[in-house]
């Protein structure tokens, strides 16, 4: 008898996966597309959204151009909380519109492309490093409020930048992930 069922519920799956397609990719996007072949690292910081296009910017389920769209951040002084990196993609947990009393934009899991978002140099700790590390040989010694930083990578609370044909890593009192502050 539990044979039967099996073949059953095989059969029935099937044909819901090849003859109705639609339905099986609405119900059946996994949660971790990219992520799955590719490693996760884990970070903590926050950063701004620059994304100049009028629509919004995508969070999405997974990180994946092709997955599907959790939200549409429409506010342009969107700041996002960073809690992971893969592929050229990172995770966000939570996004809120500052400016206007920290509005939360987003809570959850999601994942927005590495090219949408920005982040400007803090007086603290304005140097680029050769590896995530302050005692890491210092690559370049940036100016406050420098832009634009474009966002590689990241690991812990380290962000992996380019900026002005340099490509390093820019400590936690470097970072001025919002754009509404001079971040000293």
């Amino acid at each position: 008898m539990i044979v039967k069922i099996a073949v059953w519920l095989i059969f029935v799956i099937f044909n819901q996966v090849i003859f109705d397609p639609a339905a099986s990719a609405a119900n059946f996007d996994p949660p971790l597309t990219i992520a799955r072949t590719q490693a996760r690292n884990k970070c903590d910081f926050q950063t701004y959204i620059d994304d100049a296009d009028p629509d919004g910017t995508n969070i999405r389920r997974a990180a994946d151009k092709n997955s599907v769209v959790l939200k549409r951040l429409k506010s342009a002084d969107a700041v996002v909380t960073v809690t992971g990196y893969s592929g050229g993609w990172f995770e966000i947990a939570a996004a809120v519109e500052v400016g206007s009393g920290d509005a939360d934009l987003f809570q959850g899991r999601g994942w927005t492309h590495s090219s949408l978002l920005g982040m400007r140099v803090a007086e603290s700790d304005a140097r680029l490093y050769a590896e995530p590390k302050t005692g890491s040989r210092v690559l370049k010694k940036l100016k406050a409020e420098e832009s634009p930083l474009k966002l590689i990578a990241c690991q812990g609370k380290w962000v992996k930048v380019r900026t002005g044909g340099k490509i390093g890593w820019l400590a936690p009192g470097g970072q001025c992930g919002n754009f509404l502050t001079t971040c000293s």
